[in-house]
């Protein structure tokens, strides 16, 4: 079977898809190419991820970029896994900022929760965007050099009470300023506690979830400082259920 290939062309940055089944390649989509973005063939010099199929002799799904590998015995986890190597590719090339964080819109700009995954923040976009909240990222916060923010609405993964995926569309606009930042820890059974961050706190929260935080570096900085800014609110603290943070949030925001 000849191989075949996709291209994803987003964010500034160029990277391929390849295997040598395509029917492998069509399943893998959903997981790789988010709501929005143009599928093409694959053409020119790229990075390219590399996926192949259980055989005879190896039961497990691979895949192969450049010296990362990645397995899975099951396809959906593959595909998951494949996803988010590519995404990880992306974050780290692109000339815009990617903030691990999760995101949404609320009235007419959007609230950022930066922070690392098992943080609690999957959760957290769940119980905002259940009450009335437009979906954009539980992964990265994308921001440009003048503080927009853009969606980037990978399938939600949600790891309580048992691990599974939860697919939402960006119903927002295209992009968003940003009205409120929250760097919350989830801790069970803990009240919510919220005090107000500085600008420069706020900066230092975002930029310590920076992706390529090192080789952006004072640029990052700079947008990450023009978001702080720019944010109306800014909030650090502790949570423990996420219905009633999300109502605090919701509650901010429109002051």
């Amino acid at each position: 079977m000849s191989a075949s290939g996709l291209l994803i062309n987003e964010y500034g940055v160029a990277l391929g898809l390849s295997s040598d089944d395509p029917e492998l390649l069509e399943r893998v989509i959903p997981w790789v190419f988010l709501p929005g973005w143009a599928v093409h063939p694959l053409a020119g010099e790229v990075e390219t991820i590399a996926l192949r199929s259980p055989t005879p002799g190896d039961p497990m799904f691979r895949a192969t970029f450049g010296e990362e590998q990645t397995s899975a015995r099951i396809e959906e986890e593959f595909a998951e896994a494949v996803g988010r190597m590519l995404h990880l590719r992306l974050a780290t090339l692109s000339p815009l900022v990617f903030v691990h964080a999760g995101v949404v819109v609320a009235g007419s700009s959007a609230i950022v929760l930066p922070g690392r995954s098992f943080g609690g923040k999957s959760t957290l976009v769940k119980a905002l965007v259940e009450q009335g909240a437009h979906y954009y990222s539980d992964e990265y916060a994308v921001l440009d050099e003048e503080g927009w923010v853009y969606p980037f609405p990978r399938p939600l993964m949600l790891r309580q009470p048992e691990r599974h995926s939860l697919r939402l569309a960006s119903t927002g606009p295209a992009r968003s300023r940003v009205g409120l930042v929250a760097s919350i820890l989830h801790r069970p059974g803990a009240r919510l506690e919220l005090r107000e961050m500085t600008a420069g706190e706020c900066s230092l929260a975002m930029f310590s979830n920076t992706v390529s935080a090192r080789r952006l570096g004072a640029r990052a900085l700079e947008v990450l400082a023009r978001v702080a800014g720019q944010a109306s609110v800014r909030l650090a603290g502790l949570r423990g259920e996420a219905q009633e943070a999300a109502s605090e949030l919701l509650a901010r925001q429109q002051v």
